[in-house]
């Protein structure tokens, strides 16, 4: 399994994801900021804390 080796929050509600291997992706999050589970995301300073364990993407505690 390839980890995550880096996350940056990016503008409109995007994240840019490096792999270990070097490969990178940059995930929209924009259309979920409606849902019960990422409606919280939609605070771009909350937003801007996320974190990675090299397994998953959190933010707050995880």
């Amino acid at each position: 399994m390839v980890h995550i080796s880096q996350v940056i929050p990016r503008e409109n509600y995007r994240l840019e994801v490096t792999l270990e291997n070097g490969s990178s992706l940059t995930v929209s999050l924009e259309s979920k900021l409606g849902t019960v589970r990422f409606g919280m995301l939609a605070d771009q300073e909350f937003f801007r804390q996320v974190s990675t364990d090299g397994n998953c993407i959190a933010w707050g505690k995880g």
